[in-house]
């Protein structure tokens, strides 16, 4: 006899997306500096306005 699972619900899911927020809040930040970092590094190299424009762009590209 197979029992029928029911969906995790009330305080136990509430616990999990808050946990899951969280965790994203502090991924978006960590990652959020290392990108600033590559782009002010190449800034303060010299490259042009367009230059980091195409890097941003290479950077979206990458993520996807």
């Amino acid at each position: 006899m197979h029992q029928t699972q029911r969906p995790l619900t009330g305080p136990l899911r509430a616990r999990i997306n808050r946990l899951a927020h969280a965790q994203a809040l502090h991924h978006e930040t960590r990652l959020k500096a290392v990108l600033l970092e590559q782009v002010q590094t190449a800034r303060d190299g010299g490259a042009s306005f367009d230059e980091l424009a195409a890097l941003v762009a290479k950077l979206e590209a990458e993520s996807r």
